[in-house]
């Protein structure tokens, strides 16, 4: 077989008149040529050169205008009128709609003013608007972030889920701003990992400190939910985390641990009321055709529109509580309606007829009273522990206040008498409940006993006992930790504080040592804070405000006069209470990232959550900082670090502007 010709590239070429304008050679490779007009290399082959010069492209690049090589090299810089002016519609669109939508309002915007020199240049389509966002707006709020953290102690709160089958890692942050002179709870990181074991996670997030130049021994408390894999004693990430870090207070979510309780004791009561709030729901959820037929029905007998029930939740159990609430309220047009559903003979339907026969169970009417009068106490502490406004130190009272509530209405008075608030999580009351008939249900259950026979309220009210019990014994087991947290920030309440007569605090300031420089200057400067102006202090609003003010009092060397104890207090209100927050993080992610656009990479993602973080709904408000007008640049905007997955973020929704 006879071997193939290969063309190697003739030095005649270059004069002939066809090739001479444009043709050169490829230094190192003998078997290419390269244009130099269209800048790419082609095969030395005369068959090759002859086609590429009658090309359309290569004829364009010929007859285009000749720039001379300065200008080839010079840049025009953008004014900064229109540097701020595309920054603020980024942010804008990035916090509110499809990218895609800046497509069309930038030309809309141009249009609004023909003679605004500003308007006219702007010059913001999805790839540009993308770019400000990922590479501009998300670094420069990144690095304030970490510059406002500096040196000072900081918590993590941290939470693992599963989004279009990518693992994700949320990191919050909470930290103690010396800028804004409050506690600050902020978005930190998204990050993506393969596996969800301890190691794994400890890995992540020990690398992503070090990453951003945070120093891992300032890293003071972790809020995390039950999991074995966060907060199992020997081989889980808290392990992890106080082989390397031994002063960590690990912290498990409250909220967490009131659903698991109230999870916990409604298993004692009969299985139906679950399948009657379930059913309910899935009832007119999934046919509006149901929904119709019952408003028509709620409108003729009462006015007006029935409120809908809630959504139920598989891993938030309180959820229910909502749920439980509007199906009392109407209970009666419920009964109503499914009795008619069922009488219909063109409806056979198993499900209308079994909740027909339930909503019939005067039982079951008893049990929804019951549940609403307590379940009431925990749904508004839980909603207390998931705010970002409330005083941490009040939040200890409250918690007692749930437990002991709960204790008083089973447990024998005189003997709950005998034990103190703060060892109420250790009493071991149930040797001393009360019997199931002398116990106050509440006043709509005692209303309505008369409905039901004496030995069916007696089942009823053992029933109901015993979920009292349960879930005060499972409140005592889930919490004890987060009561003992509490107890100790407590002490440093304003009244305390202030106070001649103080609790001593010593054994605190030796536990925590690290967050203060000397404990002999830390004790005496909590002993002289009695001598604070009282006036100044009513005027405070919150034990944060209180203790920011304390930090900033100078003395006569303009030094800070309770420096060691200001710093221990604000470094241990920082200690997360809950997991809300990081929550309420994957909820943002999952209107970002939804099932559309799956494809968006978790950089971009990231980017887009920070913007919505640092923003807060306030782009109305947002005016562009210096280090974003200097990054604001070809080589900054579109460097290797641009993700083009960020366009499939809005190229699902082409033709929408979908406003979020």
């Amino acid at each position: 077989m006879s071997k193939k010709y290969i063309q190697k590239f003739k030095q005649s070429w270059l004069l002939e008149p066809i090739f001479k304008q444009w043709l050169s050679r490829v230094d190192g490779d003998e078997f290419k040529a390269y244009c130099t007009y269209c800048s790419v290399a082609i095969i030395a082959h005369r068959k090759a050169l002859i086609a590429h010069s009658e090309a359309k492209k290569h004829i364009g690049q010929i007859n285009a205008p000749k720039t001379s090589m300065i200008s080839k090299y010079l840049k025009v810089s953008l004014k900064d009128e229109r540097k701020i002016a595309e920054l603020k519609i980024a942010a804008f669109i990035g916090e509110h709609c499809s990218i895609n939508a800046v497509d069309h309002l930038g030309v809309l915007i141009k249009s609004l003013d023909p003679k605004s020199q500003t308007l006219c240049d702007l010059k913001l389509h999805r790839t540009k608007c993308t770019s400000l966002i990922l590479n501009v707006l998300a670094p420069c709020w990144f690095n304030e972030l970490i510059k406002d953290i500096g040196s000072m102690y900081y918590s993590l709160i941290i939470d693992e889920s599963t989004s279009h089958d990518k693992k994700m890692l949320c990191l919050m942050i909470k930290y103690f701003s010396k800028k804004k002179a409050n506690i600050v709870t902020t978005f930190y990181r998204l990050v993506e990992i393969e596996k969800c074991d301890a190691q794994s996670l400890f890995n992540c997030v020990v690398e992503t400190l070090k990453k951003d130049d945070l120093d891992v021994n300032k890293l003071l408390g972790i809020g995390v939910d039950g999991a074995s894999v966060m907060v199992g004693r020997h081989n889980s990430l808290s392990s992890k985390l106080k082989e390397v870090v031994p002063h960590l207070i690990v912290n498990r979510c409250i909220c967490h641990s009131l659903h698991l309780a109230c999870e916990k004791a409604f298993s004692v009561l009969p299985s139906f009321l679950d399948f009657l709030i379930r059913e309910t729901y899935n009832w007119f959820s999934y046919s509006s055709k149901r929904q119709a037929a019952y408003n028509n029905l709620y409108q003729e007998l009462k006015g007006g529109i029935p409120n809908k029930i809630s959504k139920l939740s598989g891993t938030r159990w309180l959820a229910r509580s909502e749920a439980i609430n509007t199906i009392l309220n109407q209970w009666d047009l419920l009964k109503v309606h499914f009795n008619t559903i069922s009488n219909n003979a063109s409806e056979k339907c198993y499900v209308s007829h079994s909740l027909r026969d339930m909503y019939k169970k005067n039982e079951a009417f008893i049990y929804f009273h019951f549940l609403k009068n307590t379940l009431s106490k925990v749904v508004y502490l839980n909603k207390l522990f998931q705010s970002n406004d409330m005083d941490p130190l009040k939040l200890l009272n409250d918690l007692n206040d749930l437990l002991y509530s709960l204790l008083n209405i089973i447990v024998v008075p005189n003997q709950l008498n005998k034990v103190s608030r703060s060892n109420l999580v250790s009493y071991d009351f149930e040797q001393y409940t009360m019997g199931s008939t002398c116990i106050n249900y509440g006043y709509y259950f005692t209303k309505h006993s008369s409905l039901i026979s004496s030995e069916h309220l007696l089942e009823v009210q053992n029933r109901c006992k015993q979920f009292m019990i349960i879930l005060c014994k499972e409140i005592q087991k889930r919490i004890p930790d987060n009561l003992n947290i509490l107890e100790r920030i407590n002490v440093f309440s304003p009244d305390q504080s202030t106070s001649i007569l103080k609790s001593d605090i010593t054994n605190i300031v030796v536990e925590f040592n690290a967050l203060v420089e000397n404990v002999d200057c830390t004790l005496k400067e909590w002993n002289l804070l009695n001598s604070l102006d009282s006036e100044d202090v009513k005027q405070l609003n919150s034990t944060v405000e209180f203790w920011a003010y304390v930090s900033k009092i100078k003395d006569a060397g303009g030094q800070p006069k309770f420096g060691n104890i200001s710093s221990l207090v604000l470094n241990l209100l920082c200690l997360p209470i809950s997991n809300a927050t990081v929550e309420r993080a994957f909820s943002i992610m999952n209107i970002v990232r939804d099932k559309l656009r799956n494809r968006l990479a978790t950089l971009t993602a990231e980017a887009i959550m920070r913007l919505r973080y640092s923003l807060n709904g306030n782009c109305d408000t947002f005016s562009p900082t210096p280090e974003m007008l200097k990054l604001f640049n070809s080589e900054v905007m579109y460097s290797n670090n641009f993700d083009d997955s960020v366009l499939d973020y809005f190229n699902t929704s082409n033709s929408e502007n979908n406003f979020i």
